[in-house]
């Protein structure tokens, strides 16, 4: 009795630590990373990146320690930040993006911490697709969706 408790007490401690440490995008833990991304309230922004930065996250227990890659654009009307993903999944895929690339975000823009972000759900970049999240806003280099993408 006394073995299954403790078992039950590593695997309870265990989940806690996962969803505790797991982080999203400069600290949004799991729950919050889901609530930030809304599929109802979607937009498309045509921009010109005037900054490619990273915000220091850890990607899960098995991950370590990494970034993830945020860009700062301008509008017509307004300057944006934009989350894209982590860096392991960013730096990997074919279209790449740097200072004054005129490009289109699609995603979700809310605010965050008393301003408005995007999380982004593609970047279009002369024709070219970046698909960072499904139509429900689910990141594409989480779990099965992962393995469907080309890594070179």
């Amino acid at each position: 009795m006394k073995k299954l408790m403790l078992i039950g007490i590593v695997a309870m401690s265990f989940v806690m630590v996962v969803f505790t440490v797991t982080n999203a995008f400069g600290g949004i833990a799991i729950g919050e990373r889901i609530k930030m991304y809304n599929a109802q309230i979607t937009t498309s922004v045509k921009c010109v990146i005037a900054e490619v930065g990273k915000v220091d996250q850890v990607w899960g227990p098995m991950k370590g320690k990494s970034y993830g890659v945020n860009l700062t654009v301008k509008t017509d009307k307004e300057t944006l930040t934009v989350y894209l993903g982590p860096s392991w999944f960013i730096e990997r895929q074919d279209m790449k993006i740097g200072k004054n690339d005129i490009i289109e975000v699609k995603g979700c823009k809310k605010i965050y911490n008393g301003e408005y972000v995007i999380v982004a759900q593609e970047v279009i970049k002369n024709n070219q697709v970046l698909k960072l999240r499904d139509e429900d806003g689910n990141p594409v280099w989480d779990g099965e969706r992962a393995v469907k993408i080309n890594y070179h």
